[in-house]
């Protein structure tokens, strides 16, 4: 994918997680996120249910098309 695309699904993925953790635990700090072009990986800062979270929204998006 192009790195617009690759920028634009990053952005995503960070809107949803926090929106939902923001939801669901309001008084969690959100997460951090930082994307690795080099290696094609998410990096993800936050506690464990902030991580656990962007982790379930990357799987739901990975089986939507």
């Amino acid at each position: 994918p192009s790195d617009d695309t690759v920028k634009a699904l990053v952005a995503q993925i960070q809107e949803v997680a926090r929106l939902t953790l923001s939801r669901v635990n309001p008084n969690d700090k959100l997460p951090d996120f930082q994307f690795h072009p080099g290696s094609n990986l998410l990096i993800v800062i936050g506690s464990g249910s902030a991580v656990d979270v962007t982790r379930k929204v990357i799987a739901a998006m990975e089986r939507s098309p």
